[in-house]
């Protein structure tokens, strides 16, 4: 659990709490994602940067901090269920992905136009594909070769529209697309077609 300058762990439940990180200086906690695979490793993503723990929240390291205004700020971490040490983050205008548990990163370009990313979700029925939702877009990211397809976009320049919009998408009401950012994404699990997109003005 975590507030917006630090982090508990409950080794009972919940019964009780002790503080296992604070972060520094005038950053705060966006998110904190557990490995699945490894109970002992955890992320935590903050406006400052990246940091990890391998025993279980005793100790903590930075490990992205980014380059230039505003490019430390992290969110959205996730391991990935089934593929060991492979979790991903965004930062910025990218898609951070990491092959050995968060030591180090790499980084995929977001569409230009996209916006921060601010949740990712991975498809239910196939471990390569990605869900990444930025500030004004959907995206489908392919891990096997890295390309992005545009699933919905929140508003479109006059005169113009979307090439990549699914038939689900297509139905969401004129409130939802004229909102002015998406703020959460929730995928079936039973059913990879269905997805739900939260905004600024509703589902």
């Amino acid at each position: 659990a975590a507030s917006a300058k630090t982090a508990y762990h409950s080794a009972d439940g919940g019964g009780a709490w002790e503080r296992t990180f604070r972060a520094p200086g005038d950053a705060v906690i966006t998110a904190v994602a557990l490995d699945p695979l490894n109970v002992q490793q955890a992320v935590i993503t903050t406006s400052g940067g990246l940091y990890r723990t391998t025993d279980g929240g005793r100790h903590w390291g930075r490990v992205f901090g980014g380059a230039g205004l505003g490019a430390s700020a992290c969110d959205s971490p996730l391991f990935h269920p089934t593929r060991a040490q492979t979790v991903f983050a965004g930062a910025a205008t990218r898609l951070l992905q990491s092959e050995d548990g968060g030591a180090h990163w790499e980084s995929l370009s977001l569409p230009q136009g996209a916006g921060a990313i601010r949740a990712l979700a991975l498809h239910p029925a196939s471990a390569d594909q990605l869900y990444a939702m930025a500030e004004q877009e959907l995206f489908e990211v392919s891990l096997r070769d890295r390309q992005w397809r545009s699933l919905f976009r929140l508003s479109t320049p006059q005169g113009e529209s979307p090439d990549d919009i699914e038939e689900a998408a297509e139905e969401l009401t004129e409130e939802i697309l004229s909102s002015q950012s998406l703020t959460s994404l929730a995928v079936d699990p039973q059913d990879a077609q269905r997805l739900f997109l939260g905004s600024s003005r509703g589902v």
